[in-house]
């Protein structure tokens, strides 16, 4: 669990501000596509689908920037 721990560390430490942005821009799209999902109305549905495909697109370009990074170093 330590070594996990470290490796953590070290990722984060390796984050520019890029990684910040696309990973606050991932988790304010599911916030928001969560909240959207609640509120069942027809345009909110739509609004979250949108929200969710920004999701996957976030998450798929900041684990992509990771294996990248950590291929690098």
């Amino acid at each position: 669990m330590g070594n996990k721990e470290k490796q953590f560390e070290k990722v984060v430490k390796g984050w520019s501000m890029v990684d910040y942005f696309f990973f606050s821009i991932y988790l304010i799209s599911l916030i928001l596509s969560i909240y959207f999902t609640i509120n069942l109305n027809p345009y909110f549905v739509f609004l979250s689908l949108l929200f969710m495909v920004a999701c996957m697109i976030g998450l798929y370009v900041f684990l992509e920037r990771e294996v990248y990074w950590r291929e690098l170093k």
